[in-house]
């Protein structure tokens, strides 16, 4: 498991210019990006390296770029695991309900935490 940011698409897929084109195109009958009408699987093995842990993506163990956090912590303790992780503000949280399921139930991010350390 790991989270897609959209940083990792960003740089395999077209400008949102170029893009506005290939939507363009298609409407008049012509080609698309290679990339655009591709499955995720075939799209994440394009990615070179994740934006966050700048490893390769890993199809059986999945790239740990994200951080784990149980729905009865609090968010000081969310914030002191996303400092283990590179970009802080742009790594993000997903909440397990039960540790034994692994089961996520929410995804937030540092920007949350700063609101409501308001």
């Amino acid at each position: 498991m790991g989270v897609l940011y959209k940083q990792d698409l960003y740089s395999i897929l077209p400008s949102k210019e170029d893009l506005d084109k290939e939507i363009d195109n298609k409407r008049n009958g012509q080609g698309l990006h290679p990339n655009i009408d591709k499955k995720l699987e075939e799209i994440i093995d394009k990615i070179k390296q994740e934006v966050i842990t700048n490893v390769m993506w890993d199809k059986i163990n999945g790239v740990k770029n994200f951080v784990r956090v149980t729905a009865d912590e609090n968010l000081l303790s969310a914030r002191a695991k996303m400092y283990g992780l590179n970009r802080v503000s742009d790594v993000r949280c997903v909440v397990i309900d039960d540790p034994s399921s692994d089961l996520p139930i929410g995804i937030f991010g540092y920007d949350s935490i700063l609101y409501f350390a308001k």
